[in-house]
């Protein structure tokens, strides 16, 4: 609150900073998570596209079915990570606003 005599300005909330960098730091947490993610999906997909010269068609043609889905889910991981680096920017330009003068 603001002491008598101080008046805050309209909108500003001391909190908001704490909970713009609890927000930033939970984003980039997410964002190693989906990065181990990439990493893993694409060491999957490798490792499932060379198996396919070894097995039996109707294996070849699972591989393919689950290759195919490890791809789309590596495309979304893909989305979601460039979408937490855009609002880990927007966040640390948040932080970078001017204050209001105490």
């Amino acid at each position: 609150m603001a002491e008598q005599g101080q008046q805050q300005p309209a909108g500003y909330i001391p909190a908001t900073d704490f909970m713009i960098a609890g927000i930033r730091e939970t984003c980039g947490e997410v964002l190693l998570l989906a990065q181990q993610n990439l990493h893993w999906l694409q060491i999957a997909i490798n490792e499932a596209a060379m198996s396919m010269g070894i097995v039996d068609g109707v294996t070849a043609q699972r591989f393919h079915y689950q290759i195919n889905i490890m791809k789309e889910e590596y495309r979304k991981c893909l989305a979601l990570e460039g979408n937490l680096r855009a609002m880990i920017v927007r966040l640390d330009n948040l932080m970078g606003r001017p204050r209001p003068s105490q």
